[in-house]
């Protein structure tokens, strides 16, 4: 908590926090010191960084296309934390903190390396491909959001264990006679129209447009299904019709409980979705000098979810 409260400081002394944001500001946090670039340098501060680090974004746009290859933590503040371009995720090796938390992308991210414990958690996307060897990946509190060949959830064969929890998915879509050992657990899926024969397991899940090639490899436990697919693998689901919001949430009453005893969907299970940051933000805060005294007194309001 000390290392977020110190770098919110730093950012509202810079003028530039939540309640009074100003220039987007990319701050790189290194051994308790802090490093300031521009809004266009986020790939100048990846590259001057090292593995344990964090890097923090407040609310405003920054140059997209970036890669990231070291182990460090990209957090944003929030839904207006956006990276306009594509963000590629490089890293190889085992990994034991967060890659990227709230922030928004109007690209796809990529994760080209081959990974052991990647998380993504909190941040909006239009798709997500997995071109390198994934393993104990973590996808929490996510909206992937657009449909068709511009946005995705790419299941294949590179997966070798994947969790998504408490996630908006407007377009799942899996390659031919690719086998995915990926787990939805309480998100609301839209999948493909069109040609989709990836594999997934989903628990407790809300699931819109299901494509019959689907049908006899997946599984379905305690989900609520536009219509019945007639299958040996589904275990205590419902069907019926439904309303679909354009935000890729069912707006609807099921009354249907998951396995946990809370709701199937997105605000069910322990982790309810939501896109707000988890570190602390700034929502208000007063600068005074003191001449006398040659003191800067700061008085800072915070609040984390």
């Amino acid at each position: 908590m000390k290392k977020y409260l110190f770098l919110v400081i730093c950012f509202a002394v810079l003028g530039i926090s939540q309640a009074k944001a100003q220039a987007a500001k990319v701050a790189l946090q290194h051994d308790g010191n802090v490093t300031l670039f521009n809004a266009d340098e986020l790939q100048k501060a990846l590259d001057a960084s090292v593995d344990g680090d964090i890097i923090y974004l407040n609310e405003g746009e920054f140059k997209g296309g970036v890669t990231i290859s070291k182990k460090v933590s990209v957090i944003g503040a929030g839904e207006n934390t956006m990276i306009n371009g594509k963000i590629t995720i490089a890293i190889n090796g085992s990994l034991s903190d967060r890659i990227l938390d709230g922030l928004v992308t109007n690209n796809s991210i990529v994760v080209s390396g081959n990974t052991n414990g990647l998380n993504i958690r909190k941040c909006r996307f239009h798709s997500i491909s997995f071109s390198g060897s994934i393993e104990n990946a973590f996808i929490d509190r996510c909206y992937q959001d657009y449909t068709g060949s511009s946005g995705r959830f790419y299941l294949n064969s590179n997966i070798k264990s994947l969790n998504v929890v408490n996630s908006k998915i407007a377009d799942v879509y899996g390659e031919v006679d690719n086998v995915a050992n990926a787990v939805f657990i309480n998100c609301n899926v839209n999948a493909a129209s069109y040609q989709n024969d990836a594999v997934a397991t989903f628990i407790n899940c809300i699931i819109r447009n299901w494509n019959s090639s689907f049908y006899e490899s997946s599984y379905f436990t305690n989900c609520y299904m536009y219509e019945s697919i007639n299958t040996v693998n589904e275990r205590n689901c419902k069907y019926g019709t439904f309303n679909w919001g354009t935000d890729y949430e069912f707006t609807g009453n099921t009354n249907l409980l998951g396995t946990d005893g809370t709701q199937i969907g997105i605000y069910g299970g322990t982790t309810p979705f939501t896109l707000v940051p988890s570190v602390p933000i700034v929502k208000s805060y007063d600068l005074k000098v003191d001449t006398s005294n040659k003191k800067l007194n700061v008085n800072i309001s915070v609040e984390s979810k």
